[in-house]
């Protein structure tokens, strides 16, 4: 048990008064009674790290730290002040505490969890041979092999790979937020029993909101009192191993298996176990795993606050004035890497919420809830600027350090400040619209079905060159030619009886009014003889242009082998029967929300992506455009506006017909200020 941190001021006797203390004297101050102390060794020096209970946060103080903190009569001010910084001392005016801790980070919102005694004492013994190192030599040449299949086999990997609309979509919402949660209850599990393996303690397993999303935590603070370097890393690495573990058996068996549900659950445990590992558990930025390693690693606990009181004394108390920097927390050691960190996990983290918010709306969009992502993601983006604008309003009202800053000087910078901020707003940002569509062939002629009736005869097959009007297949209908017959018989006797008629009206005056009602009778007859006449010309189906035979494009249906599958089936007017055209000329037919036809034009660059064959990225420009319509493609709703933009394809591109394909279309550049307009007014 870690010894208490006795206090150093102790309260005089009760019959005794109190002395009144001088104006200019020290704030009469105690460490507080509730903190934990324990020494460890670096480089042959003595360092104390005392753990703060309530922030669950460990702080490293240097031997002659920690003894004038023992007497704060005589204590360094500028020490004292650190101290109050890190709130570890009780009868401090709050005038003196640091207001870098104030309020709550919407990035990170810790919430109640539980003690996990029980589960980790059934745990350990069970789980306690994954830690040897036999078994961690084991899964590390496991965790190689995966490595090596997948970095040997990268196109193959590359095309087997869904789309983002296949993996994010809908129907795999349920699958994937079932394999997160399992995995990082295995994660934060992990931690806890390698920390009780270690002889520490893990008080509290919980949930944490990450930018609104729910996570797992585990609390190995007590690893800071381990005494060996290599085990506080081993206790914050286990969770990564073991995911890692998953990734790389996951990633053999989903190489090796069918298109199946065991196929796409071990795919879904790759992204979770692999890509969320590697961006954000293994990320020194961000405070996970990889952080606290790093922390540890340089020696330095409460590395993010360090970094910010470091990035405050050398970048902003030169802005601000003596005033802040005399009001300020002392400069920490190697401030200037701190300095660097700091920028670059604040950097970081901004990266991560725009690219969360993007990353919800198209999600949403996948599930055609674009409204409902748009109001997520700006909720994501007000949560994550709100703290700014309140840190601005301290600046401005001369809160904390800022007191004894001159009006005038926190006006300039809260301008420069803001000045920024519109500049992001207004300055234009390169756009880019997604798109989905299939491979076509260029310039191809379609040939329909113009009389409905049963395949009798296919004259020539997929890959055979026809020349224009040569007849590809040859249809029959019993019906039609029964009707035909029948009406050149019916316009026969009218002809006789027209021709009857017209000789007794020249002697009969009366009758040429029947004569004109036959007459009439007669030609709608004759009418509708030569209609069926070319109905029945239209059974032999010919081609409108010279060149090669081939199959109709539709991914979502298994293409015909040949042509003579067709014989004795019944095919009904207005059926796509086969294209004529040149193989080798290719297109690609993408086709777009109705709202974005006013940003595209004929010219316009397009990036194609193949993610089934290897081909990778195809730069292209837009061609043609067709007039808006309702969606045809498999993933337009039904009623959706929709139109199309035609790519042409180089011919060295080595793209199969049918192929599905993603592209980025290039719209003209935008503003952040009207992105969030347009946001808003497609949302309201």
């Amino acid at each position: 048990m870690n010894p208490a941190i006795a206090a150093a001021d102790q309260p005089p006797p009760a019959d005794k008064p109190l002395d009144r203390p001088a104006v200019n004297a020290a704030p009469r101050v105690r460490l507080r009674t509730d903190l934990q102390a324990t020494p460890t060794y670096h480089q042959g020096r003595r360092y104390w790290l005392v753990r703060d209970p309530l922030a669950r946060q460990v702080v490293r103080l240097s031997e002659s730290d920690y003894q004038q903190l023992q007497h704060l009569e005589d204590a360094d001010p500028q020490l004292i002040a650190e101290a109050a910084e890190q709130q570890l001392l009780q009868g401090v005016p709050q005038s003196r505490r640091g207001g870098s801790r104030s309020g709550i980070n919407p990035f990170y919102l810790r919430l109640p969890g539980i003690d996990p005694e029980r589960i980790l004492s059934w745990l350990v013994p069970r789980t306690r041979w994954l830690f040897s190192k036999p078994a961690i030599a084991f899964w590390m040449a496991v965790i190689g092999l995966a490595i090596a299949v997948v970095l040997t086999q990268v196109r193959q990997f590359s095309q087997a790979l869904p789309s983002f609309h296949a993996f994010f979509g809908p129907q795999n919402w349920l699958p994937l937020a079932i394999t997160i949660i399992v995995t990082k209850v295995v994660h934060e599990l992990s931690h806890g029993v390698v920390c009780r393996q270690f002889g520490a303690r893990c008080p509290e397993i919980g949930v944490l909101l990450l930018c609104g999303t729910p996570c797992m935590y585990c609390d190995v603070t007590d690893s800071w009192s381990l005494p060996n370097r290599w085990q506080r890393a081993a206790v914050m690495l286990a969770g990564v191993y073991v995911e890692a573990i998953l990734a790389a058996v996951a990633t053999l068996i989903w190489w090796s298996s069918r298109v199946g549900p065991v196929h796409f659950g071990c795919m879904n445990l790759m992204f979770v176990c692999g890509v969320s590992t590697l961006l954000f558990n293994l990320n020194p930025l961000m405070r996970f795993d990889g952080y606290y390693v790093l922390s540890d690693l340089v020696n330095v606990p409460n590395l993010r606050s360090q970094a910010a009181a470091a990035w405050r004394s050398s970048i902003v108390a030169p802005l601000a004035g003596d005033a802040f920097r005399d009001a300020i927390p002392w400069r920490p050691r190697g401030a200037r890497w701190l300095v660097l960190f700091h920028a670059a996990s604040t950097a970081w983290r901004w990266m991560a919420v725009v690219a969360i918010a993007s990353w919800v709306i198209a999600v949403a969009d996948t599930a055609r809830l674009l409204p409902l992502g748009y109001l997520a993601a700006s909720g994501l983006i007000v949560a994550a600027v709100l703290p700014m604008f309140l840190k601005l309003f301290r600046v401005a009202r001369g809160d904390d350090a800022w007191k004894g800053v001159n009006r005038m000087r926190r006006a300039v910078l809260i301008g420069a400040a803001i000045a920024a901020v519109v500049v992001l707003f207004v300055v234009p940002l390169p756009r880019r619209i997604a798109a989905t569509g299939v491979v076509d062939y260029a310039d191809a002629a379609t040939l329909y079905v113009r009389s409905g009736g049963r395949v009798d005869r296919v004259d020539v097959e997929f890959g055979q060159r026809v020349a224009e009007g040569e007849a590809v297949v040859q249809l029959e209908s019993p019906q039609l030619l029964h009707e035909q017959i029948q009406l050149v018989s019916q316009s026969a006797e009218a002809g006789v009886r027209v021709a009857s008629l017209r000789r007794r009206a020249l002697s009969n005056p009366e009758l040429m009014d029947q004569w004109d009602s036959e007459q009439a009778t007669a030609d709608r007859l004759q009418q509708r003889v030569e209609f069926l006449q070319r109905q029945v010309q239209q059974l032999t189906i010919c081609s409108t242009t010279a060149g090669i035979v081939l199959p109709m494009i539709d991914p979502d249906r298994v293409a015909k082998v040949s042509l003579r599958e067709l014989t004795g089936q019944h095919l009904a007017e207005g059926t796509k029967l086969c294209r004529v055209g040149d193989p080798h000329r290719l297109e690609v037919v993408l086709e777009l929300d109705a709202e974005a036809r006013a940003l595209i034009d004929t010219g316009s660059r397009v990036r194609i992506r193949f993610d089934q064959n290897g081909i990778g990225v195809v730069e292209s420009r837009v061609d043609s455009i067709s007039e808006i319509r309702e969606g045809e493609m498999q993933a337009a709703v039904h009623g959706a506006e929709k139109f199309r933009i035609i790519c042409k394809l180089p011919d060295a591109t080595s793209a199969l017909a049918g192929t599905r394909v993603s592209a980025k279309v290039t719209a003209p550049p935008e503003t952040l200020a009207h992105r969030v307009a347009r946001g808003w007014r497609e949302t309201f």
